[in-house]
């Protein structure tokens, strides 16, 4: 059995990597960082399988690897695309969101891992937050605020009430 080493590395050298193993056809999983993507993903608590872009990828609410022009990647959700820009929200995020083209996209999320559970794209439970996240900003704002809140109460619901395996 083959053993997980973590090791920390430099943002560019990092994703410069991903980048070209994705290119070649791989699928790789990556461990969670930063807080724009709760409350469906946070920070140090699961992983993300990463595969490459195809024609479907820009499909309104998929998840993109984006390097943006200001040199930082981010992973967020697809809101909007149009020719060739792409518009990207982070699910923790109102209002912001990040710009940039078809060009820009390393790769697409095909499942993540939190709380030891895998969340698969198109499951049941992914298209919710789908969902949920690209429908009315008032709902959103409410879950936001709960989450920001009490924390704890969102992650036992969606824990203790849902079976995300397949």
């Amino acid at each position: 059995m083959m053993e997980k080493v973590e090791k920390t590395v430099v943002n560019d050298l990092f994703f410069d990597g991903i980048e070209l193993l994705i290119s070649c056809g791989f699928r790789l999983e990556i461990r969670t960082k930063g807080k724009s993507m709760a409350p469906f993903m946070f920070d140090g608590e699961g992983s993300i399988m990463m595969k490459g872009v195809e024609d479907d990828s820009f499909q309104l609410g998929n998840l993109l690897l984006a390097r943006l022009s200001d040199g930082r990647y981010v992973l967020h959700r697809l809101i909007k695309c149009e020719d060739d820009q792409v518009v990207l929200r982070g699910d923790n995020n109102l209002t912001k969101v990040e710009i940039c083209t078809k060009n820009d996209i390393i790769a697409e999320a095909e499942q993540i891992k939190r709380f030891g559970k895998k969340i698969i794209k198109g499951s049941r439970m992914w298209n919710m937050y789908r969902n949920l996240w690209l429908g009315s900003l008032q709902k959103r704002r409410v879950i936001l605020a709960i989450n920001r809140r009490f924390p704890f109460i969102l992650n036992l619901f969606f824990l203790s009430t849902h079976s995300y395996e397949i």
